[in-house]
């Protein structure tokens, strides 16, 4: 897995040598051995000596950790949600706290201004970061657990308050269209209720 990297030395590094450096996969993505990982862009070819150096400030490591990784913990919080929402287990109250930490991880996404240029002390772009949209992670996890859960009236409820304070919190609009899909969705489900 792709961790991030060790911006003040990596930084120093690219500063020394004038490279920049453009991550091709998101922080906390698993990364196949072999696979392209990272475009240099330098006046002269690197030598291994100082790819060493470049990899060196660079974390891959097998495993995730929650308190390192926010992205799992969507993933986390989402696996939960719809063993809770299984046949077998049928825990929704369970499925409904899961949304409600969503609905927090969610808005925070919102309100966060994502880092994804990183600058030397010259204030020179160096690092360029991929990073998880709110997009992605809202379709990513709400709508798998609404896959598994939109029978349940209760689930359902707790999915209307969600977009509430959702759209409560952007300000700008951004999301609105997202977000109002997804209440399209609630409403055709309700309206299958009443009509059986």
């Amino acid at each position: 897995y792709f961790q991030g990297v060790n911006r003040q030395q990596l930084l120093k590094l690219l500063a020394k040598q004038d490279w920049r450096l453009a991550c091709w996969h998101q922080r906390w993505t698993y990364v196949l051995k072999g696979e392209p990982r990272f475009h240099i862009y330098s006046p002269h070819k690197p030598t291994e000596t100082e790819l060493q150096q470049l990899f060196e400030n660079i974390d891959f490591y097998t495993g995730q950790e929650i308190d390192k990784n926010p992205f799992y913990g969507f993933m986390h919080l989402t696996e939960v949600a719809i063993k809770a929402l299984s046949p077998g287990i049928n825990d929704p109250n369970t499925a409904v706290l899961c949304i409600h930490a969503l609905t927090d991880l969610l808005t925070q996404k919102i309100l966060m201004q994502p880092v994804n240029v990183l600058y030397d002390k010259k204030d020179k772009a160096r690092i360029y970061l991929k990073d998880h949209t709110f997009d992605e992670l809202f379709v990513r996890c709400v709508h798998a657990i609404w896959d598994y859960g939109k029978k349940d009236a209760f689930v359902n409820q707790a999915f209307e308050r969600m977009l509430h304070q959702l759209a409560r919190v952007d300000n700008d609009n951004k999301y609105e269209q997202l977000l109002m899909e997804f209440k399209l969705k609630l409403e055709e489900t309700r309206s299958g209720w009443r009509s059986h």
